[in-house]
């Protein structure tokens, strides 16, 4: 099958966003880029709209593959990754430990490595490393289990959707919860065949009031609309409902305007040069490998080595592009050794390419 390249064209864009965050939340060195209209704007639609993608091709894996063998796959492409990733991030946020390992006794030695490494990076960064793979892949077992049982209905989702507002923050419980609507709508919307008179078939009049409902959210938008600020359970705080249904419809409105927008582009087929075009094809099909790479703690050590205290355009454009063109070497480099392509991405070099049915949609 012809792999369908709208998702690849929303999917680089969108990864991306993600970059550009993490450039200016980094290279700050202080809070002030909560307050940044940039940093507002790829914060309130990037992740929901990798959610919805990761939910609209979740239905094609549960029509595909047997639960046993989804469950597998996602363990293999999700959870493998996670493991790598915090080992690697602790021998990389902690190598000056390392510097003092001539001097210490064998028993010294022991407990520094797996004493510290057991208590910071398995109990702590194991379980917060990556988030958004860990949400993907709860998301994707509960809906196994939801299926499994028979009872895909609405009104379940619904009823779960209102307890989850009562979930304690703990963890990442707050990302679960505010994840969920977006991952089940793009599964649902997927499963009852919407999605073209959801965001294709609309009159003008619906496309235009959404962006200006999207626009006026986004001027809205301030710190404690941010999941990482207020969380999400509304049990003992004030006002927390009225910021989760913010941070909820402005999620959805910008999933609308974002998909809408690529589908005028592709109506109206513009001339995009084959360079641009090929590098958001290029993003778009490794969106999990670039979110694993430029999470890793050196990028993050540099940016905040140089940071200014505040947030600086141009510094952070060419940040991004200098980090999304080192973490495309290396991820070049380890597609290229099968093992390290297995453990550290998840994936398998005699795999197939991706297509509009993969279950490899994963972010």
């Amino acid at each position: 099958m012809v792999r369908n390249t709208f998702w690849d064209y929303v999917k680089g864009v969108t990864i991306l966003m993600v970059i550009v965050g993490h450039q200016i939340q980094y290279s700050t060195g202080s809070e002030v880029f909560f307050d940044d209209p940039i940093f507002k704007f790829i914060y309130s639609l990037h992740m929901p709209l990798f959610m919805f993608v990761s939910g609209f091709f979740f239905y094609n894996s549960v029509n595909k593959h047997s639960s046993l063998t989804i469950i597998k796959n996602k363990t293999l492409q999700l959870i493998l990754p996670i493991v790598t990733f915090t080992i690697i991030s602790f021998l990389l946020s902690d190598i000056n430990s390392f510097n003092s390992l001539v001097d210490n006794s064998p028993k010294n030695i022991y407990n520094l490595i797996f004493g510290h490494f057991s208590k910071k990076a398995l109990l702590f960064g194991f379980l917060k490393n990556l988030w958004f793979l860990w949400i993907v892949f709860f998301l994707s077992i509960f809906l196994i289990v939801v299926r499994s049982c028979h009872i895909d209905s609405l009104w379940i989702y619904l009823l779960i959707f209102i307890a989850l507002f009562f979930i304690p923050d703990f963890y990442i419980c707050n990302m679960f919860c505010f994840m969920y609507p977006y991952f089940l709508t793009g599964y649902l919307i997927n499963k009852y065949g919407l999605f073209y008179s959801v965001f294709y078939n609309q009159k003008r009049i619906i496309n235009y009031s959404i962006f200006i409902s999207f626009i006026i959210l986004l001027l809205l938008y301030n710190r404690n609309t941010y999941i990482y600020i207020t969380g999400y359970s509304i049990i003992g705080k004030n006002n927390q409902l009225l910021y989760d249904l913010h941070r909820l419809l402005i999620g959805y409105c910008g999933i609308y305007s974002i998909i809408w927008f690529f589908l005028k582009l592709k109506s109206i087929n513009l001339n995009i040069p084959s360079l641009i075009r090929k590098g958001f094809l290029y993003l778009g099909r490794n969106t999990k490998q670039l979110y694993i790479i430029t999470s890793l703690p050196v990028f993050i050590n540099i940016l905040r080595r140089f940071a200014t205290g505040e947030v600086n355009y141009m510094k952070s454009l060419i940040s991004t592009i200098v980090i999304t063109l080192v973490s495309i070497l290396i991820i070049e480099l380890i597609k290229r050794i099968n093992w390290a392509n297995l453990i550290v991405f998840g994936q398998k070099n005699n795999h197939k390419p991706n297509t509009l049915n993969s279950n490899n949609n994963n972010i």
